[in-house]
Parts: C-alpha cells; structure tokens; sequence
C-alpha cells in the first residue's frame, strides 16, 4: 500500500510519499523493492503516484522532455495524457483503445 501526502504550508506545497514497491501474491511472501520513486518534479508541478510501477516509466518520459522551469498543471496533465495514450498504444498494439460513447478521448 502506498501512502502519498501533499502538505500546504505558508511558503509552498510539500509532497512527500513512501518508496516501497510490494507484488505477488498477497496470500504468501510478496516481494518487495524499498526504492521506487514515487514523487516526481517537473517544473514546478509536485506529482505523487501510487500503483502500476509503469506510470513510472510514464512521468520520466514527460520530466525528461520538459525544460521549462515555469509549467503549468494543465500542460503537464495533457503531456502525461498524451504520452500514456502512445505508451499504450506501443505496448498493446493488438488491443486498441476504444472510445467510450460520449466521452473524449
């Protein structure tokens, strides 16, 4: 279980998460990894994840193609958007995503 905090305070926001990453069956002995990364910087957006250790790979892409210092939240939300649509699209090239009836995509 990830436990991930986002602390306001007079000077700013902190955000702050665990690093431990726990798979297997949770019936027996699970293995687990004490260094995952789960709290990213890009610019000066704080994002926090817990789950799927592939959002990882995910975020990097987006940090590492930002050079801004001063980006927005909607910008980096539609950068991740974008990139998790194309990740997918390259990992389950069989299994298409499809749209749901009234909802954008």
């Amino acid at each position: 279980m990830t436990l991930t905090v986002c602390i306001k305070g007079p000077d700013g926001i902190v955000v702050a998460a665990d690093s431990r990453s726990t798979f297997g069956d949770p019936r027996v002995i699970t293995a687990q990894n004490d260094t995952i990364k789960k709290v990213y910087l890009i610019g000066n957006v704080g994002i926090s994840i817990a789950g799927a250790e592939n959002s990882n790979l995910i975020i990097e892409e987006v940090a590492n193609s930002t050079n801004e210092k001063e980006v927005n939240v909607t910008e980096i939300l539609n950068r991740l958007r974008t990139t998790a649509i194309r990740k997918y699209d390259e990992w389950f090239k069989g299994f298409p995503l499809m749209p749901i009836p009234r909802q954008l995509l």
